[in-house]
């Protein structure tokens, strides 16, 4: 069955009504009718918008690899601070493994988020209709 997004979308509320079913969010009205290959979602500055607002602020990932990362280089210069010649290969080893360590969990991270998001979004398709087919 197809379904009928109202063309009147409130900039403030961000409800519409999907198969005379008011109130339903218009993010999740979109995704239950882009599920074909059709679609295509363009990027704009609401995305970038929510990383920022998500990863940037205080439960975000980002400024804790940031913290983390700076006290081990911290570390790392403490460490080599009057290294003797030739131990140049030392300090570049160490330092890729500070930064692969140190990004390492974030990136791990956004997989599993990005994956329970898209579980989260197909649960509530699926509800969506399930409750348009009553």
């Amino acid at each position: 069955s197809t379904s009928i997004i109202s063309n009147t979308v409130s900039a403030i509320d961000r409800k519409v009504k999907i198969n005379n079913c008011d109130g339903v969010d218009r993010n999740v009205g979109l995704q239950s009718i882009s599920v074909g290959d059709h679609y295509v979602h363009y990027s704009n500055g609401d995305d970038i918008k929510f990383f920022a607002r998500v990863e940037l602020g205080r439960s975000g990932g980002i400024p804790d690899v940031a913290a983390f990362t700076i006290i081990l280089y911290c570390l790392f210069i403490v460490t080599f601070w009057n290294s003797k010649q030739g131990s140049e290969a030392l300090i570049l080893i160490a330092s890729g493994m500070i930064s692969f360590f140190s990004i390492n969990p974030y990136l791990i991270q956004l997989v599993y988020w990005r994956i329970h998001m898209i579980e989260k979004q197909r649960r509530s398709c699926t509800l969506l209709s399930q409750l348009t087919s009553f």
